[in-house]
């Protein structure tokens, strides 16, 4: 998704956190069952390069601490996509025996709609906000993926049969379908 300004949900979790990694934690525990009664299937977790800014110590495992106001919007997003990384290596440690492909995605810098101006001032103030916002813009418009290029990526990782044929099991893959290694301790 993205990352927003600091903000508790009606469940008491970070916007950020709860956006970007429990809705995808829960959907992949619901399904997880299912998966692993059907060899071939796949799970596609999307990360961020983003994830290289997650604390040192890696997710905070308490309310308190992903919840802490101190930590900053993009520290937020890459605690969030650092999650979905590890998530993808743990489901794969879990049942990648029983045939389940479990992989992270980062789909590169996106030129989408999620880029809103109310969001940057919200989170960096009214006047540097805008210039935020506007060198955001400027950087989709020459050097981000659009959405059809970056969807690529992700359906290269639910659909191809490479995926099979290279073993890729919680593998960090980056554009266009190359495997990198994580940015970030907890993930090595």
């Amino acid at each position: 998704a993205t990352q927003f300004p600091y903000n508790l949900t009606v469940d008491g979790v970070e916007t950020t956190f709860q956006v970007n990694y429990l809705g995808h934690f829960l959907l992949t525990q619901q399904l997880l069952p299912l998966l692993s009664r059907s060899p071939g299937s796949r799970v596609v977790h999307l990360t961020s390069g983003a994830h290289r800014a997650a604390p040192v110590e890696g997710v905070p495992l308490t309310l308190e601490g992903i919840n802490d106001k101190n930590m900053g919007p993009y520290v937020r997003y890459g605690t969030a996509k650092l999650g979905n990384l590890l998530l993808a290596q743990e489901v794969d440690r879990r049942v990648g025996h029983r045939g389940v492909y479990s992989n992270a995605v980062h789909p590169g810098v996106v030129a989408s709609e999620m880029l809103r101006l109310p969001n940057f001032q919200a989170m960096l103030g009214p006047w540097l906000g805008p210039v935020a916002y506007h060198a955001a813009q400027w950087r989709n418009r020459f050097f981000a993926y659009s959405v059809e290029e970056a969807a690529l990526n992700v359906l290269y990782c639910a659909a191809s049969p490479e995926i099979e044929a290279r073993d890729l099991r919680g593998a960090l893959i980056v554009p266009l379908a190359q495997v990198w290694p994580p940015r970030h301790a907890a993930a090595e």
